[in-house]
């Protein structure tokens, strides 16, 4: 059975992002890439390595560090301000990653939460920002 959790979060997903794809710009639409992307090889990874956590830490660290960086690259690329606050948020989730990395002894659970919790205001940076620019669309009548 899928946890609720899970579901929560896949819903937030799906909603934020295909709020992007539908009314976004071009780096709207790279954010939600950037985000399904993370997200599904998240996923992958802790499928294919629960039993090992030490395999999955390294794993979904590399992979939200590279979510940050490409969120860093969205936001040197463009003018919008929402990428800044989506790489900050990422690098919340890497920092949680490296402390635990530093001192073992974080409960696994409060690690798995300290360090996921930060991919929800990153999809409501994606959210806002798509807003204002479906909002600016509007006034501007395009």
């Amino acid at each position: 059975m899928l946890e609720p959790r899970l579901l929560i979060y896949t819903a937030c997903l799906v909603a934020a992002c295909g709020y992007a794809l539908l009314c976004g710009g071009r780096p709207e639409r790279l954010g939600a890439g950037i985000n399904v992307a993370g997200s599904v090889i998240s996923l992958l990874v802790g499928l294919l390595t629960p039993a090992i956590w030490q395999s999955a830490m390294a794993g979904l660290s590399a992979i939200d560090l590279l979510v940050a960086l490409a969120f860093l690259a969205l936001a040197i690329g463009t003018t919008r301000y929402w990428p800044i606050w989506a790489f900050g948020f990422s690098m919340a989730g890497v920092t949680a990653h490296l402390a635990r990395a530093i001192q073992q002894s974080v409960p696994a659970m409060a690690y798995f939460r300290s360090e996921a919790i930060w991919a929800y205001p990153s999809l409501a940076a994606l959210a806002i920002g798509t807003w204002n620019v479906h909002r600016r669309r509007k006034i501007a009548g395009c």
